[in-house]
């Protein structure tokens, strides 16, 4: 019997045609030495089997033999969970959840022998679970009559035990855990019939409604309710205020949430009916009907098309089909509004990665937005702005041209429509010969088994015939090149023959000092996946690569706003960035359109589409002493211009967005102007290409 790691470790090789320790240390998040030692009770265990072992061949990888793929595939290994000992997060996660729960005296002898901990470890992780839940204004406090419990409204309660779901169930052993913790009193846990009845009326509420719900999210939601419904004397009703109850009475899922409740044996409080329908107002939509059927959402419809005229402005791109654009937002958007506005907390388990991999991106899509906040009144979670930032990374990814079509393959992504969408346009990209013909949730896959295709791309293990590739819901470039190299070995039936990174690591260090080893090995990664890809995504410079020396002016004055960018456009046109017709399709964008390049006060960024005159990428600045006005309105007048000329819609991303960032700042808007040498204008560059 294997352990959970030996297990997860086992899936990842027999998933893939071949599969280097370098990557499997990267995916498990464990070192070299953790992978050699649980490979070791891997191949003991297949030896106990009677099948061959997993072989590390030199150049390839470790690989395993057909048959242990079809055994595994067939019989998938037990996992022994008794031995499993939680982290310090998982612990502090299973404390609220405990505390929520509560119908008896909680003492500090519950927690040392619950997590088999020692005492200091047991109120060091109490205090951890007070932090944490601070942050929900609820505190985890003692006193003698009730011993440990939460203290706090109704309403931040539950926001917090929501969270803590949420989190544990993107870990490995999520659920396991939960049915660990809620298995208090009872030896037998009555958590997974109370999780199959909640799964069963969410089900029941999802066709009544005719809607289809994220897998992901369902899961969440049916965990939380098994939870809430099996709370004793502890269990409170969130308050509503008239206007509120009036606003969800109104709605569908009103209806939906009193026979969700009556069919899991709950009476009939109203006030429980309205947060129930809230809770099915929240939960993300895979497919809905296309409808605005509240003065609500006609002011989210309206604060959409607002969102994404300023992203474009900000961003420098033209969506080509403005309504795909608008009707994927707003299925996004319509349950976003109720978690946002009522304080429903989801977790975006992808989103340090967002913020790393498409960094500009997320600035650009934050900055957009500011707008929905400011009329909501409610700041975005930034777990919420990098799901907006896969939508419209897909958005602009769509923009591209033609693929070639042959292989037909699915991708299987319980995580939403913008994780699957964004997957969906990289991997096309990727490997043009594979055309990707739908992106489903394993649940639909499940209901579907004789789906048509060659090849499946999944983001979660999965028992089936079809040849499958495992990937990261976020591609890195790491990602990027296992696809294609396992793409290549469905395709042609044999291994693609390049070096390997780590070949090419120890000739480049017989040769010169490497200073970054992960910087050079992640260059390196890019560069092989480039060229296997025919260089199919093209490289981002940052600010200071574009914004040099030689594009930046300081002048005094000008006399009106038409000279102010004639002169801002020399620099790009003394290097053959642009033609003389692009300045004038600036020029007359802003006679037809308005003053609309003036992005913030005293900051103008004039553009036009790449087809009016772009032949490479750049960014030139004017800088004048005395403002120039684009409009008789106070605020559309500009000290500073930036010139920018964009060759598509993704390439100028990164730099605009660290432009962006670097122009949001009001003293950095002032530093600029009061530049008296360039030298002062580039340190600043400098230090904003580093984001």
């Amino acid at each position: 019997m294997l352990d959970e790691r030996s297990s997860t470790l086992l899936k990842l090789i027999t998933s893939s045609r071949t599969a280097t320790f370098k990557e499997l240390t990267q995916q498990m998040s464990c070192t070299r030495r953790q992978i050699v030692y649980d490979l070791a009770k891997i191949n003991q265990w297949l030896n106990s089997q009677g099948l061959p072992l997993i072989a590390n061949q030199r150049a390839r990888g470790l690989t395993a033999d057909t048959a242990v793929r079809e055994f595994v595939l067939r019989s998938p290994p037990q996992v022994k969970f008794s031995t499993y000992l939680l982290s310090k997060e998982e612990r502090v996660f299973c404390i609220i959840i405990q505390l929520f729960v509560r119908d008896e005296h909680i003492s500090l002898f519950h927690f040392t022998s619950r997590f088999k901990t020692s005492r200091n470890t047991a109120l060091a992780d109490i205090q951890r679970a007070n932090q944490y839940a601070g942050s929900f204004q609820v505190a985890v406090v003692y006193t003698r009559g009730k011993g440990y419990h939460l203290a706090g409204e109704e309403r931040n309660k539950r926001s917090l035990v929501m969270k803590c779901i949420s989190r544990l169930l993107h870990q490995v052993n999520g659920m396991r855990i939960l049915e660990r913790v809620l298995a208090d009193k009872q030896k037998e846990s009555v958590f997974p019939a109370r999780f199959a009845c909640a799964c069963s009326a969410l089900k029941e509420a999802e066709d009544a409604l005719q809607l289809v719900y994220v897998e992901e999210k369902v899961n969440a939601i049916a965990v939380f309710l098994a939870i809430l419904f099996s709370r004793g004397d502890e269990r409170q009703h969130v308050d509503f205020s008239q206007e509120e109850q009036m606003l969800l009475r109104q709605t569908r899922e009103f209806d939906a949430a009193k026979l969700l409740i009556a069919r899991c044996g709950q009476d009939d409080d109203e006030l429980e009916v309205c947060y129930i329908a809230l809770l099915l107002l929240s939960i993300s939509l895979k497919r809905s009907d296309y409808q605005i059927d509240s003065k609500h959402m006609q002011m989210l419809y309206q604060l959409i098309l607002a969102v994404v005229e300023e992203f474009e402005l900000l961003a420098c791109v033209a969506f080509a089909d403005r309504k795909k654009v608008i009707e994927t937002l707003f299925l996004h958007m319509k349950p976003a509004y109720y978690r946002i506005v009522f304080q429903i907390p989801i977790t975006n388990p992808f989103l340090q990665q967002i913020k790393t991999e498409h960094f500009d991106l997320f600035t650009l899509v934050k900055k957009a937005w500011e707008r929905f906040e400011h009329v909501v009144g409610i700041p975005l979670p930034e777990d919420e702005i990098a799901y907006l930032t896969l939508h419209f990374g897909a958005l602009l990814e769509a923009q591209g041209g033609l693929h070639i079509r042959r292989k037909q393959a699915i991708i299987i992504c319980p995580n939403g429509v913008g994780t699957s969408n964004m997957l969906k346009e990289q991997i096309e990209k990727l490997v043009p010969e594979i055309s990707i013909t739908a992106a489903i949730s394993l649940r639909e896959f499940q209901e579907e088994h004789e789906t048509q295709c060659d090849l499946i791309f999944s983001t979660v293990f999965i028992q089936t015939e079809k040849p499958v590739i495992v990937v990261n819901p976020i591609l890195s470039s790491l990602d990027k090149a296992t696809i294609l190299r396992e793409v290549y070995t469905i395709v042609h039936g044999k291994s693609r023959v390049a070096p390997s990174v780590q070949d090419i690591m120890q000739t480049v260090k017989r040769f010169a000092v490497v200073a970054d080893e992960d910087g050079l090995r992640s260059a390196l990664t890019t560069a092989l996946t480039g060229s296997m890809a025919e260089n199919i995504r093209r490289y981002k410079p940052v600010l200071k690569e574009l914004l040099t020396e030689d594009m930046i002016q300081l002048h005094e004055r000008v006399k009106d706003w038409e000279e102010a960018i004639t002169l801002a456009s020399q620099p790009l046109i003394g290097i053959h960035a642009i033609e003389a017709r692009y300045v004038e399709a600036m020029i007359q964008n802003i006679r037809r359109l308005g003053p609309y390049i003036v992005l913030t006060p005293r900051v103008a960024v004039p553009h036009a589409r790449p087809e009016d005159g772009v032949k490479k990428v750049g960014i030139s600045l004017l800088k004048l002493s005395e403002e120039v006005a684009f409009s008789e309105e106070s605020d559309r007048r500009a000290n500073l211009i930036f010139v920018l000329a964009a060759i598509d819609s993704e390439t100028h991303l990164r730099a605009l967005g660290q432009l962006t960032e670097l122009i949001s700042e009001t003293d950095n808007v002032d530093k600029l102007i009061a530049a008296k040498q360039k030298e002062e204008i580039l340190q600043m560059v400098e230090h904003y290409s580093r984001q």
